[in-house]
């Protein structure tokens, strides 16, 4: 996993000094996808410099483990369990980084919500969904493509409604 992260910071800085290339500034598409590249990239980069300074860290606590220094043996038995649980979850967010991005997610979507059938469960159902599209907690953007009001709660009932009695029964026939 190193060596590829290390083929990866090589990648991201000549992508940084190819930048600054006048050629490639003047040319809009060739800069356009370069700049593109140089951002996908920046993020495994600084989450790999990050975790190469945990290690040197690690390596210098372990170090003064074995060191004549008590002091310092204490310091560093108390902070190598952390460093370890922070390298772990390092190594999986490293990992997640590492995935190949799948080329269709760059693209735009239209998602029609609408009640349909269903009365009014689908309305509020619909509701719902619309309130989940414009959330903030998502990673998309939503935008309302017409001005139609997109849903229409029904009034809440003032009484309660009760099942309808079962006709009576009838005779059996001879």
């Amino acid at each position: 996993m190193l060596d590829k992260l290390e083929a990866i910071k090589a990648r991201f800085e000549d992508l940084g000094v190819a930048l600054s290339n006048p050629e490639i500034v003047s040319d809009n598409r060739k800069f356009s996808v370069m700049s593109k590249e140089y951002r996908s990239v920046e993020k495994i980069v600084i989450a790999y410099n990050q975790y190469k300074d945990l290690l040197d860290t690690l390596d210098f606590d372990r170090e003064a483990l074995n060191g004549d220094d008590p002091e310092l043996k204490e310091l560093a038995k108390a902070e190598i369990p952390g460093l370890e649980e922070k390298k772990e979850q390092l190594e999986a967010y490293i990992r997640q980084l590492l995935i190949p991005k799948d080329p269709q997610d760059e693209k735009n979507a239209i998602l029609e919500i609408r009640a349909g059938t269903g009365g009014d469960e689908a309305s509020l159902f619909a509701g719902d969904l619309l309130g989940l599209a414009f959330n903030d907690t998502f990673t998309y953007s939503a935008e309302a493509l017409t001005p139609v009001t997109v849903c229409r709660f029904p009034r809440p009932r003032s009484h309660r409604t009760r099942p309808a009695p079962a006709p009576p029964a009838r005779a059996p026939v001879p």
